[in-house]
């Protein structure tokens, strides 16, 4: 399923080469081969080419691109590292090209952001450092949000929030008079999560997503939630 961002950025990118009319040049071939098996599921082969662009010595509108997409995949399948790293080389490259920062391409940015601090966030989580967890869980948040005032139906971010809310749920206390504010977290999370699944059904595979839903779901099928 090919995740709500990437047509306007490629498109952008794809342009004909001269004394070849409509003919693409062979790295916008393989980004638009890779963002086509990207919509049917074949993320490895999709990861292939994007990886043979960066490995030919890709103009800058290509490795903008090509950062870009597979920090989406990496993200969508739990590598945080690779998520991380490849999200600061994609910021890097746009820096040398400023001049197509639009709407569009500022919801991206905080996307990447986004998906950035959420990636560094699980890594801090995995080697217990909790004064970092918090520190990138607060960044990825406010990421997100900024992302989603100017997408709404961006799936990534949507799974950020879901899981964030999720934690929230899981420290609010179990007592009778924080009841109803750990229920409300726990439905953003399940809203969330679930809206994000259905816009870019990759994103379920995430077993740190996986197991924020469940947690959610879990609490809420109680009885007697307010």
């Amino acid at each position: 399923m090919l995740t709500s961002g990437i047509t306007p950025i490629v498109s952008n990118a794809i342009t004909g080469t001269p004394g070849a009319p409509g003919q693409l040049p062979v790295n916008s071939q393989r980004i638009e081969k890779a963002v086509q098996l990207m919509q049917a599921g074949h993320i490895k082969h999709a990861m292939r080419l994007l990886k043979a662009v960066l490995h030919s010595n890709p103009n800058l509108q290509d490795q903008i691109n090509a950062y870009y997409l597979l920090a989406m995949l990496y993200f969508a399948s739990g590598k945080s590292r690779q998520t991380a790293e490849l999200a600061e080389k994609y910021l890097a490259a746009l820096e040398k090209n400023p001049t197509n920062r639009n709407l569009r391409q500022q919801a991206d940015i905080q996307f990447i952001l986004a998906v950035s601090s959420s990636a560094l966030q699980l890594a801090a989580m995995s080697r217990g450092d909790i004064t970092a967890t918090n520190q990138y869980m607060e960044e990825a948040y406010q990421h997100s949000h900024a992302c989603l005032q100017l997408n709404p139906n961006q799936p990534e971010c949507l799974a950020i929030l879901g899981d964030i809310y999720s934690q929230y749920g899981n420290i609010t206390a179990d007592s009778a008079d924080k009841k109803a504010d750990k229920t409300q977290w726990y439905t953003l999370a399940k809203d969330n999560l679930q809206r994000a699944f259905a816009l870019n059904p990759t994103l379920a595979a995430n077993p740190y997503y996986q197991q924020s839903l469940a947690t959610a779901q879990a609490y809420l099928s109680q009885p007697n939630q307010p």
